[in-house]
């Protein structure tokens, strides 16, 4: 787990990166895994948050791993709800990934990973609300992509 974690920084090489995403995704896979990484939320998100962003080169498969380890941990919170966990996750969609993905399919994780918690508690939307998710999304949608991140954007949208 900690080797995986120190690989989650823009210094360390990309396919480490890549790798260490998708190995943290992974542990999603089973209830001893999730239940790992919901004990240390607060410093994968943290080192998502922090020291991923800007990703290297853009590079796609580690802007896909990051959303995808951010949506599993979306779809976690709706097992079992945890305010904390909600705002660090939308604190991090909301000013990292909606300001740096450039990639469509991790565009599109990381709109199901926002509107898979705006539809967890009334709060989250309060707080992306104050985030201003909206206008972001609305941004995204207005692009020219594919229609599944169109139409999820536009449900965003809606929802705030």
């Amino acid at each position: 787990f900690s080797s995986c974690l120190k690989h989650v920084d823009k210094t360390s090489p990309p396919p480490c990166q890549m790798l260490a995403l998708r190995a943290l995704s992974n542990l999603f896979s089973c209830q001893q895994g999730e239940d790992l990484l919901r004990t240390y939320r607060e410093s994968v998100i943290s080192r998502v948050f922090e020291q991923l962003f800007p990703i290297v080169g853009d590079n796609k498969n580690i802007q896909i791993a990051a959303a995808t380890l951010m949506l599993n941990y979306s779809v976690s919170v709706t097992k079992k709800f945890d305010d904390d966990t909600q705002v660090q996750l939308l604190s991090a969609l909301s000013i990292n990934f909606l300001t740096f993905i450039n990639d469509w399919e991790a565009r599109f994780r990381t709109v199901v990973a926002i509107g898979t918690l705006l539809t967890t508690s009334p709060e989250g939307v309060d707080y992306a609300k104050n985030l201003e998710t909206k206008d972001a999304v609305r941004g995204w949608r207005l692009l020219e992509g594919p229609a599944k991140v169109s139409e999820c954007a536009q449900l965003i949208e809606n929802m705030l």
